[in-house]
């Protein structure tokens, strides 16, 4: 995998990875997203931009990202579900309209802060994982799926494929950080 600032290339994984390369792509992902985003500042990451439907800010990008992946720590039980969880809502849109409006009262700090240790804590997770667990079936849409394709469909990255959900919003937080380097000109 080489992700870079002037060339993007990744290898998708349409199949369950190891823990290991689960990981080593998160970790690519969150690497490549932390990259674009550092050149912003605080009050640039909480503007409108091209993000989402063009009303996300930088800020909800990142709260979005760690609900999903809340919802992955779920469904290892590293997390206790919360009352507004995926089946709780008609459609996934509907789950991240919601969650966009909660998070959005929280401050900057508070949703880097979460962004950041819902990560962390799912690396670890992974990490921590046996080989028997990673491959046991669990609930998931409506049958059942080891557990690590189970992961990697619910970080779906789109054509990047799995765990690589950071990917999927690839283009929009690119044109947003250029809209927004255009701004301070």
């Amino acid at each position: 995998m080489t992700v870079g600032a002037s060339s993007f290339e990744f290898t998708p994984v349409w199949k369950m990875p190891s823990q290991a390369r689960a990981i080593d792509i998160l970790r690519t992902c969150r690497a490549w997203t932390d990259g674009v985003v550092s050149g912003l500042t605080s009050a640039e990451r909480t503007v409108a931009t091209p993000l989402g439907d063009g009303t996300w800010s930088v800020k909800d990008l990142l709260g979005h990202l760690a609900t999903h992946e809340h919802r992955a720590l779920v469904v290892m039980g590293a997390r206790r579900p919360a009352g507004d969880q995926l089946s709780s809502f008609d459609s996934v849109a509907s789950f991240n309209d919601h969650h966009l409006a909660k998070k959005r009262s929280w401050s900057l700090k508070k949703v880097e802060t979460d962004y950041a240790a819902t990560r962390d804590e799912l690396v670890a997770a992974i990490d921590a994982t046996t080989d028997d667990r990673w491959i046991e079936k669990v609930p998931h849409g409506a049958g059942r799926s080891w557990l690590g394709l189970a992961l990697g469909k619910m970080l779906n990255g789109d054509k990047y494929g799995y765990f690589a959900h950071d990917f999927a919003h690839r283009r929009g937080l690119e044109r947003a950080a250029e809209a927004l380097r255009q701004r301070r000109s």
